[in-house]
């Protein structure tokens, strides 16, 4: 028998679609059910956009695509949040995944190293503790009560905030609750969050279905600060029906860590497709000298920077090549920003 991968033994089954598929079996024995259960329209996607898929269908659309998404499909997300949020994202800066779902679990896969704290405000959507604790983060929940309408206080989240803390997931419309930030309060937990190094994951699925005239702010809008650590997920399943099309994405800022190498003399590297490393070709380094001792090689290379910038790079040689080094990104702006600056300083010393 095949064993299973102990993380596995960590999920636990969703309850909403085992009920949801209970519902349906008993539907399909003739009872009258009425299925208040899982999350979905009930109203069919819109017949402009079976159109759409039809015709994508007739004209061949049914090949491999670019991993990130199509460019058109990426184009016009980065629009709707130019038109709608007054937010500037390049299509660079968008990727498509399937579901917001998946990219909500392909962010925290990304950014959650082991022991590192996920906030969570409670109630809150089930699968987003498995998601955490998949990517060996520690979900931390900070509760809400009806009191409150169900949302966290700004003093919750300060007191709730540690220097393990990683993410702070965000979900306004919130699943199952329905509560919703107002722009007062959302700023004010912006506030807190502009004092802290952790990134936001902004769940904006829910951001069209609201009622009464309240209106949905998004928090880098209403705090610019927050940008270059703010991961907004969203998705097309619930404004417009389309639950079974998977198609889901995220846009975030784009890759600093390449732009600064490449402004490095000597350094070229290029912009990577997925993952979270850069692998940068540092071999018009070989030759130069720091104290008498050459470098020349990536191991040589890797020490320098260690020693002299004090930063640490995997060299290329392990990985079949001798004239790359590996860097991972896998953390904060401030850190990117503070570690390409000591190497940019560390290379002007070379001779």
């Amino acid at each position: 028998m095949t064993k299973l991968a102990d993380r596995t033994k960590l999920i636990k089954p969703s309850v909403t679609l085992a009920i949801a598929a209970k519902a349906g079996k008993l539907r399909a024995e003739g009872v009258d059910v009425v299925n208040f259960s899982a999350g979905e329209p009930d109203f069919d996607t819109p017949e402009r956009i079976k159109d759409a898929a039809r015709e994508a269908l007739r004209t061949g659309m049914t090949k491999y695509t670019d991993v990130k998404g199509i460019e058109p499909l990426r184009e016009a997300i980065a629009e709707k949040y130019r038109h709608e949020h007054d937010l500037v994202y390049r299509k660079e800066d968008v990727i498509v995944s399937c579901g917001a779902k998946h990219s909500l679990y392909n962010v925290l896969q990304a950014v959650v190293n082991p022991g590192d704290e996920v906030l969570i405000p409670a109630p809150y959507w089930v699968s987003y503790s498995d998601m955490a604790l998949l990517a060996g983060g520690v979900p931390k929940l900070i509760s809400s009560s009806e009191a409150s309408g169900f949302r966290i206080t700004p003093e919750q989240l300060r007191a709730a905030l540690t220097p393990l803390t990683r993410v702070f997931l965000l979900n306004s419309p919130c699943n199952p609750t329905g509560a919703t930030y107002n722009r007062e309060e959302l700023l004010a937990i912006a506030a807190i969050l502009e004092k802290h190094d952790c990134l936001v994951l902004a769940d904006d699925i829910y951001e069209k279905i609201i009622y009464d005239g309240f209106q949905v702010h998004n928090i880098v809008t209403l705090c610019p600060a927050l940008r270059d650590r703010t991961i907004i997920v969203n998705g097309v399943s619930k404004t417009y029906a389309m639950t079974g099309w998977r198609i889901g994405y995220a846009l975030g800022p784009g890759d600093v860590i390449v732009d600064k190498l490449n402004a490095v003399d000597g350094i070229c590297c290029r912009k990577p497709e997925g993952a979270f490393y850069v692998f940068p070709n540092i071999s018009k380094l070989f030759g130069r000298s720091s104290n008498g001792k050459k470098l020349n090689s990536p191991c040589d290379v890797a020490d320098y920077f260690l020693e002299e910038a004090k930063v640490a790079g995997v060299p290329g040689e392990d990985f079949g090549s001798k004239e790359h080094i590996r860097f991972s990104y896998a953390t904060s702006l401030e850190d990117i920003e503070k570690g390409c600056a000591r190497i940019r300083q560390a290379v002007a010393k070379l001779c």
